[in-house]
């Protein structure tokens, strides 16, 4: 199984990648501008953008619950893995929701603030049980997920960089976690 984790993880997470700069290159929109939701709507493509939200979001989610199924030292897995599977889900109704409906924005703000949150909640409740270092590196992964994003707000008009460095945080995150 932990081949089969890792291997989807890298080969989603290089297809998520691959797409992203397939869609950066080939729409005509001012990247700043917009976010990443406008490459899922009004394009002949629409549908491999938001397919690969799907599929990330189904890989994401098997990562995360492998991760917390082979390190049985965790407490709280059940409500972790719960608040992942909510997050994840949220992921994947963005993807599979054109963002022409008002309920694909509060899906993906609700997915934005609830993956740092549900790290921040696995460390607070396990903080005995991570080595302080590992303990540290969840901690900056999560809020960098949280800070970079909110920075890049302020000084760009669209959402696309929150999102994209959003994105990069998250990606880097589920690979760090393939780690033993």
């Amino acid at each position: 199984m932990e081949k089969f984790r890792k291997g989807q993880v890298i080969i989603s997470s290089s297809f998520f990648i691959f797409i992203f700069f397939f869609f950066f290159k080939t729409i005509k929109a001012n990247f700043i501008d917009i976010q990443l939701s406008y490459w899922g709507v009004n394009n002949n493509f629409s549908w491999l953008w938001n397919g690969t939200l799907i599929l990330l979001s189904i890989s994401m989610y098997i990562n995360i619950h492998q991760f917390l199924k082979e390190n049985n030292k965790y407490i709280y897995v059940k409500p972790i893995r719960f608040l992942f599977l909510l997050c994840m889900v949220s992921l994947f109704l963005t993807g599979a929701i054109n963002m022409n409906y008002h309920i694909h924005t509060i899906i993906s703000y609700f997915y934005f603030f609830l993956y740092p949150t549900c790290i921040l909640l696995f460390i607070h409740l396990n903080y005995k049980r991570l080595l302080f270092i590992r303990w540290k590196i969840h901690l900056l992964f999560s809020s960098l997920m949280i800070i970079v994003p909110m920075i890049s707000l302020f000084e760009f008009k669209g959402l696309s960089i929150a999102e994209t460095s959003h994105s990069i945080f998250i990606l880097l995150w589920n690979l760090w976690i393939l780690r033993k």
